[in-house]
């Protein structure tokens, strides 16, 4: 996926935040004996730029990566109505009730652009939205199947295709649910050193000033 590119506005907002927070931390270093507060500013001001910078990619990319997940889903739906004999048009129709309101709107969107063009370009503007190259080809088996309507070989293929995009889905989410174990269990640790790191200054700090007073 493209990463995406921080917007005009939100350039403005992070250069006006680190103007402003350079110069807090300058006047502080200047006016103030105690470099605790300076010394915590920057370590605040670096972790704020980290968030501003990285959030908007995290969030589309968690946004695709929901998608995807949900694609699984009720796309396992799809599945259910092929193998019964509905037509790939109608199974469509019918997975849409099953689908968030976003993706019920992209499921909408692709029925209208095929309604329009009978090609394969509206199953590939509709896979822009997923993760996975496994995902884009059980799409276009999807065409073809809407093509060739009940030929066999066609179906078999999107089978295969769709199981192997399932047991994967179900890996992704095991080693995700592992994940969030994992980070939850650090950020106790995390929390303590930061402490640990502003204890150390804060006695640095003291030491500083009782060696000044001598």
């Amino acid at each position: 996926m493209e990463k995406r590119k921080l917007t005009k506005n939100e350039i403005i907002i992070l250069s006006i935040v680190n103007v402003i927070g350079v110069a807090g931390i300058v006047v502080l270093f200047v006016l103030s004996t105690n470099y605790l507060l300076p010394i915590s500013m920057v370590l605040f001001l670096a972790v704020g730029d980290y968030l501003l910078i990285s959030n908007p990619q995290r969030k589309e990319e968690e946004k695709q990566l929901e998608l995807s997940s949900e694609f699984v889903r009720i796309f396992d739906y799809f599945s259910i109505y092929i193998k019964s004999g509905v037509p790939v048009y109608h199974a469509l129709e019918e997975t849409i009730q099953y689908a968030s309101p976003e993706m019920a709107a992209r499921l909408q969107t692709l029925l209208r652009a095929i309604d329009e063009d009978k090609s394969a370009t509206p199953y590939i503007e509709f896979s822009k939205c997923l993760n996975t190259i496994e995902s884009r080809q059980v799409l276009i088996s999807i065409y073809k199947m809407s093509i060739e309507g009940g030929d066999e070989s066609y179906i078999n293929q999107f089978n295969f295709l769709f199981e192997t995009i399932l047991e994967e889905e179900r890996k992704q989410e095991l080693l995700r649910l592992e994940k969030r174990l994992n980070t939850t269990c650090y950020l106790p640790l995390a929390g303590s050193g930061l402490t640990m790191i502003l204890i150390v200054v804060g006695i640095i700090n003291v030491m500083g000033g009782l060696i000044s007073g001598i």
